[in-house]
């Protein structure tokens, strides 16, 4: 993505919704490359996450007095020009805190909104499936299978060891959203449940991430009411999620 596009996209995106500029930059963005459309999207949720962590924090009707009234620090610069410059001081100080905070917050949101994203798309992939997973569900060696889909999806494929019952049955190349990911199917008695593995850079994902349970609560989760584990190890990352009803608090995943 070359720099002049890239500052167009960063321009246009704090545009309002219906600004005609927008809405045609909107228009020729449809036919450009996939990776800025997902550059596109990623800026409108950071200027969204932005505009609603900003709208949330509480300034105090006295901060400047709270900031004129820390005490000068020793100097020996002439007390005639020492107000003028600790008034200064203070100012770009609180500015100072106001932006670490508000950035802070924004990246906060935009991790969390970004990894709820991949749990919802592996829930809504699951329970799309739910008569035909497509696998074959026979006995199947972990390590053949990492090794097919190792070729199948082009990154280097781990089969986790999944504890609590749960019997692997099988995989095959799939996608979440528009990037390809690994798909294993397991069993437990007659529930199954979904694992992908993908990379965690195509999501914008931390490569960090501690096991968390996202629940469904979008309108699909008030028929079909699951959740999904999220975890990321480094370069790739990996969603658990299973059929509606079933006890997904217990498949916590033991790292």
């Amino acid at each position: 993505m070359i720099d002049q596009f890239k500052r167009e996209l960063e321009e246009t995106a704090s545009l309002p919704s219906d600004d005609p500029q927008r809405q045609d930059f909107e228009r020729r963005l449809a036919n450009e490359s996939a990776s800025a459309q997902q550059h596109w999207q990623d800026l409108l949720l950071e200027n969204e996450s932005f505009r609603d962590n900003l709208a949330k924090i509480s300034v105090p009707d006295d901060l400047q007095q709270r900031l004129l009234s820390i005490p000068e620090p020793a100097s020996e610069i002439p007390k005639r020009i020492s107000k003028p410059i600790h008034y200064g001081w203070a100012l770009a100080a609180a500015a100072a805190m106001l932006m670490m905070l508000t950035a802070g917050l924004t990246r906060h949101y935009t991790s969390n909104s970004r990894m709820r994203t991949v749990a919802l798309l592996a829930i809504n992939n699951h329970l799309n499936h739910l008569q035909d997973h497509g696998v074959d569900a026979s006995s199947i060696d972990k390590a053949e299978l990492e090794q097919s889909l190792t070729k199948q999806v082009g990154f280097q494929v781990t089969v986790p060891d999944l504890e609590n019952g749960l019997h692997l049955e099988g995989g095959r190349k799939c996608q979440l959203g528009t990037h390809p990911v690994a798909f294993t199917l397991w069993k437990e008695g007659q529930s199954e449940y979904s694992l992908f593995q993908f990379e965690t850079d195509r999501f914008g994902l931390a490569a960090s991430i501690k096991p968390t349970l996202v629940r469904n609560t979008q309108p699909a989760g008030t028929e079909h009411t699951t959740g999904a584990w999220i975890w990321t190890r480094g370069k790739y990352g990996y969603v658990l999620t299973g059929d509606p009803g079933n006890d997904l608090q217990r498949l916590s995943p033991t790292l």
